[in-house]
């Protein structure tokens, strides 16, 4: 028998512990490569769980929207989009600040992989994204993470030459750097 189509719907408070699961799991898998071993087994769901918990009323994650991919009670994916943290940031190479929105983070469990969820949820972000007159859309992905880039590429995205370095675990010194892309050819709000 075939399982029910995935739907998607926003984030509630009592997902954070699944969806805690599914993005550890999904860093462990897709970024084995490209972050220290040691560092990614060691993290721990529990405190992503957390970290999710303490912004989840906090004044400055207010603008931040979440979906998630729901199956039979399973989170098989999420999205966390809004508008553009990049001008936040620091040690960003991008000649002007970025305006519009962006994806902050999409990760979909490994185990459904290529199933198409991960599509789904990009696509309901950027629509939302758009409807509300955030654009450009972007996002921001690991350097040498080839997955990612050809999967935003599929769906529109353009790589530029902006990067940043990013402190992903100040305890252990862990840092990355970043890529980013725009999505090009926007769809007018409303069609």
């Amino acid at each position: 028998m075939d399982m029910p189509e995935a739907f998607l719907r926003p984030l509630r408070y009592q997902d954070i512990d699944r969806l805690a699961e599914v993005h550890v799991r999904s860093w462990q898998v897709g970024y084995q490569d490209l972050l220290p071993v040691d560092f990614l087994a060691g993290l721990d769901p529990a405190w992503r769980a957390r970290q999710l918990r303490e912004s989840w009323n906090h004044p400055d994650h207010a603008h931040v929207r979440s979906l998630i991919a729901e199956q039979a009670g399973e989170i098989l994916g999420f999205v966390r989009y809004g508008p553009s943290q990049s001008s936040h940031r620091t040690g960003c190479t991008a000649v002007t600040a970025p305006v519009g929105s962006e994806v902050y983070a999409l990760y979909v469990h490994p185990d459904h992989w290529g199933t198409g969820v991960g599509g789904r949820l990009l696509d309901a972000a950027v629509a939302e994204l758009v409807s509300s007159g955030l654009t450009p859309v972007q996002v921001w992905i690991l350097r040498g993470n080839t997955r990612a880039a050809e999967f935003y590429q599929r769906h529109g995205f353009v790589p530029d030459s902006a990067t940043q370095s990013i402190q992903l675990d100040p305890d252990h010194d862990v840092a990355a750097i970043v890529k980013h892309l725009t999505l090009q050819d926007t769809p007018a709000a409303g069609s």
